[in-house]
């Protein structure tokens, strides 16, 4: 064969599997859910301040940190811990101070009580989910803007959030 037709075969043979991997890529490309928030919902409240008047079905626009606990947010559950932005988290001031600095060990059981609550990503009509958060880039120790409804609240301590938006602050 001459060397002016093998250039060109080779061409097209590369061009072709750039093309078939292309299209692949975009099959696998996952679209954002509609729970994802492109913009930031303003008016955010404090964990603790709603606690304290919180009803159930109440809308509450929440700001905090994923953690509170070794394992706040997993692979396999739409349910997350939230930690209110404005408990001071030691355990993140100083490098390799803390191997989980997500869990709050540095500060007392109590103060995590009442600065936390449960986020449970639900379908924009109510309906539950099955993917999680992680799936989308969240992560402990991520700022985030939760908007939902409160969920069912068995004593003053427990703050249970129906969410139907979540946005990841500075990302």
């Amino acid at each position: 064969m001459s060397r002016s037709i093998i250039v060109p075969m080779s061409a097209l043979a590369v061009s072709g599997v750039l093309v078939a991997g292309c299209g692949e890529e975009a099959s696998k490309t996952q679209t954002t859910p509609s729970w994802v928030l492109a913009t930031a919902p303003s008016d955010t409240q404090g964990i603790a301040e709603v606690k304290a008047v919180a009803k159930e079905g109440d809308r509450v626009v929440l700001r905090g940190i994923i953690g509170g606990r070794k394992a706040p947010i997993t692979e396999d559950s739409p349910v997350f811990m939230l930690v209110d932005s404005g408990l001071h988290n030691e355990c993140t001031v100083e490098a390799d101070h803390c191997a989980t600095p997500w869990d709050y060990c540095c500060q007392p059981p109590e103060a995590i009580t009442e600065n936390s609550a449960t986020i449970q990503i639900v379908g924009h009509a109510g309906e539950s989910i099955t993917t999680s958060p992680t799936a989308h880039g969240f992560a402990a120790l991520d700022e985030v803007i939760v908007v939902g409804t409160v969920g069912p609240r068995p004593n003053e301590q427990v703050l249970t959030v129906r969410a139907t938006g979540l946005y990841r602050v500075g990302g």
